[in-house]
Order: C-alpha cells, then structure tokens, then sequence
C-alpha cells in the first residue's frame, strides 16, 4: 500500500506562525512596552487626580479619561468595558423592575377574577334585592 503524503502543517505550528504574522503586523510586543513604560511613569512622577462621583450615582461611579487622544488603548478599552457595564447593570434594573410589576398585576388581575367568578356577585345581588324588599315593605 502505498504512503499517503500531506502537505498540511500541524495545527500548533500553523497557529504559532499565524499569532507571530499578528504580532508582527500590530506590533503588539512593541505597543506592550510602550503601555507598561508610559503607565510606570505617570504613577511615579504624575499624581493622579481623582473625580468625585455624582452624587446619587452610588457604586456605578466610572473613571472616564478627560482627553481621549491622550489616553492610551487600555484606558479606552477599560472605560468602555466599565461604561458597557453600568449599561447592561441598568438594563437589568429595568427589567427586573417591570417584571415584578408584571407580576404584581398578574397575581391582582388573577384575583378579581376570582372574585368576580364567585359567588360574591350572587351574594350581592341576594343582598341588593333583599334591600329593595324591605324598602318596599316600609
């Protein structure tokens, strides 16, 4: 029988050549640096300022970089990620408030009808007719 030849690489060997070439082209080694030596250097010659949060804003206080051309891809990255956060936080506020609205006026919609299905109505009426006739008898 004869060999079969392949010309497929391995997938770890495709995968570490296909993660170099991306290195390469975003020169994510390089940025890397750049990002650790800039954020070495602020924290120890610059003294950051820090913002009061809003009143009323309780722990969904965000750190939202002032100029965004000076802020650096991590900054942004993390603000967005913190701005995503509070957003769906919000979100999922909502939509717990409405669902237990919902379920409140379920459970009253439930209940008359329930008492409009008893026999409340008739005993009312009973009641109703019975008036009339004392009334009348007067």
């Amino acid at each position: 029988m004869a060999e079969q030849i392949t010309h497929k690489k391995g997938l770890k060997r495709l995968d570490k050549d296909k993660r170099l070439l991306l290195k390469q082209y975003y020169q994510l080694d390089d940025a890397a640096k750049q990002t650790a030596e800039h954020s070495t250097t602020t924290t120890d010659s610059e003294p950051r300022d820090v913002e009061e949060p809003e009143v009323g804003a309780g722990d969904m206080a965000v750190e939202v970089p002032e100029s965004v051309a000076d802020s650096t891809l991590d900054q942004l990255l993390q603000a967005h990620n913190q701005l995503l956060g509070r957003e769906t936080a919000a979100n999922n506020s909502i939509k717990n408030t409405i669902y237990d609205n919902y379920y409140d006026l379920v459970k009253v919609n439930q209940l008359l009808r329930e008492m409009g299905d008893s026999a409340l109505e008739a005993r009312v009426g009973q009641l109703a007719h019975n008036l009339r006739r004392l009334r009348e008898d007067r």
